[in-house]
């Protein structure tokens, strides 16, 4: 993944052929919503952030490498509303002002829910910052649960999100 910054947007390019996020190669996102590795004073990272990629996965597969050349990602079985509800459902306290970027805080973790209110929806992002990893994995998965989908997690040996 690379990243160029320009006129208060970061787009980001995935050159992986390998996280096809239904057909995207690149998302947008307002500078301002960047943040970057927080580090303590003695060089061990605080929190840490990761991006999970929430689309139409293959039945069956449990490693992107598994995706045949030809998939095409198809809409997901729900609809932007489901979202909202779903993150409203499972983190009471969301700031979901605007239902396209949801804040999500709880202990230790921090979840932007970037959702465009689409039809049909083909995918949204989660915006993971963590100091408490088992915890954002476990929130992750309860969503992901709820909505009855699968996610592209680039930080995982199998590029699949599995808490």
């Amino acid at each position: 993944m690379s990243y160029i910054a320009q006129r208060g947007y970061v787009t980001l390019d995935f050159e992986s052929k390998r996280v096809p996020m239904a057909g995207r190669r690149s998302f947008q996102v307002p500078a301002q919503r960047m943040r970057a590795i927080s580090w303590h004073a003695d060089g061990r990272i605080r929190r840490v952030s990761r991006d999970i990629f929430v689309q139409d996965i293959p039945e069956g597969i449990s490693r992107v490498d598994e995706i045949a050349d030809d998939w095409r990602a198809q809409p997901l079985p729900l609809d932007h509303a489901e979202v909202v509800a779903a993150v409203r459902e499972l983190a009471p306290g969301a700031d979901t002002t605007d239902p396209e970027w949801m804040l999500v805080a709880l202990p230790g973790v921090d979840v932007e829910v970037n959702a465009k209110d689409e039809s049909p929806l083909m995918s949204f992002a989660l915006h993971v910052r963590a100091a408490d990893k088992g915890a954002a994995d476990a929130w992750v998965r309860r969503l992901l649960d709820r909505l009855g989908v699968r996610a592209f997690d680039p930080e995982h040996e199998t590029g699949i999100f599995q808490p």
